[in-house]
């Protein structure tokens, strides 16, 4: 299984990669929402886990992006925010799940 990790945060990568990699499945990491958004696009995974507060392009943004480009693999998306109800009606409404 390929995951695709995103997330403007080292450590945060490191520690997906790690319980990814332990789970024996493949991960690829990008610091830069924008240029994990072009390997999306043009390298099939079966899962991406993003970010939700990222410079440049946020996990929403990112989200919107990917959808309207027709593609239908499951994203989950992690924040730090906590239990913020619009954060996660948002991340609903795209169609996400929110951890």
């Amino acid at each position: 299984m390929k995951i695709v990790s995103i997330d403007d945060n080292e450590n945060n990568l490191m520690l997906i990669e790690a319980l990814c990699q332990d789970a024996g499945l493949e991960v690829t990491s990008f610091l830069d929402p924008l240029d994990g958004l072009m390997h999306c696009l043009q390298n099939p995974a079966d899962m991406i886990v993003i970010d939700y507060m990222m410079p440049r392009l946020s996990g929403l943004e990112f989200i919107k992006e990917f959808r309207a480009a027709g593609s239908e693999i499951p994203i989950v998306m992690v924040t730090a925010a906590g239990s913020d109800e619009d954060i996660h009606a948002k991340a609903f409404e795209a169609g996400q799940m929110i951890f």
